[in-house]
């Protein structure tokens, strides 16, 4: 089983073509996105001046041709934007519910698996403040409670505790210190929650945290630091059955988005929902 998360920023625009030829090249069978703003739009026809009759996210898995697509909305923000997110994949859920409470938006579908019952979570934390992070996180991980084989995915808007960042904090962007730095240091809280939960970094299990996703070329931030926001935590009986973790870097992603997709492959198959 194959799975890819990726924020497409703000929705992809005209770069949609590309992060679905990225998509299709992949070939996940989960695929868990976040920043899919506009997606319940209808898209622009080029052959005539009229509107699709599908919006965009319905154009999007009928394209990719999944069996199952489930948008959660975001919170509207206070620029009438809402930062959905999107999983889509090629079995139907037994289950599958927005979160409650975020600042943007998180998705949790639960599956039947070769390993049991298998709960995925796409998430897009808040990308202020990391105590709202923090209770954003402590939300899911309790949603998580009773499940066998958990995965969260997605942009976390946090740095790692289990990185190593060797920069002066003070000469990043506003931003980025916004984002990450509190009373002159790296927060570090989100992560460890995740950790003390039980929780394992897969970049980490594969000695890949030192891979970036973000910025990417195209990203507002070119102030010279790297880092990892994107990530994939696992639980459960599945930690064992991951087989690989990798960070897509290459032409097309390298503007296809502010961010870098990431593709994990476990051991396991999703299997048909009996009912």
């Amino acid at each position: 089983m194959k799975l890819i998360s990726w924020n497409v920023w703000e929705g992809g625009g005209n770069r949609i073509e590309t992060i679905l030829g990225v998509l299709r090249d992949v070939d996940a069978d989960i695929v868990a996105l976040q920043e899919c703003n506009g997606w319940l739009d209808r898209p622009q026809k080029e052959d005539d001046d009229k509107r699709g009759e599908e919006s965009i996210f319905e154009d999007v898995q009928q394209r990719l041709g999944y069996a199952y697509g489930e948008l959660g909305r975001g919170t509207i923000r206070g620029s009438g934007k809402r930062y959905n997110v999107v999983l889509f994949s090629k079995e139907l859920p037994l289950s599958s519910h927005c979160v409650e409470g975020m600042h943007h938006a998180a998705l949790l579908a639960e599956y039947r698996s070769s390993l049991g019952s298998l709960s995925v979570v796409t998430a897009h934390l808040d990308p202020n403040d990391p105590a709202i992070r923090k209770s954003e996180l402590e939300k899911i991980i309790l949603l998580l409670r009773d499940s066998q084989n958990d995965i969260i995915v997605g942009d976390l808007n946090a740095l790692s505790h289990q990185d190593s960042y060797d920069v002066d904090m003070s000469l990043l962007s506003r931003g980025l210190r916004d984002c990450f730095v509190r009373n002159g240091n790296i927060s570090r809280e989100e992560t460890k929650l995740l950790s003390i939960a039980g929780f394992d970094d897969v970049a980490v299990m594969f000695g890949k945290d030192n891979k970036h996703t973000m910025p990417t070329h195209a990203s507002k931030y070119q102030d010279g630091f790297s880092c990892r926001v994107d990530y994939c935590w696992v639980r459960g009986g599945i930690t064992p059955r991951i087989t690989s973790y990798d960070v897509i870097r290459e032409v097309r992603t390298n503007t296809a988005s502010d961010h870098y997709p990431i593709v994990v492959e476990i051991d396991a198959k999703l299997l048909p929902d009996e009912e």
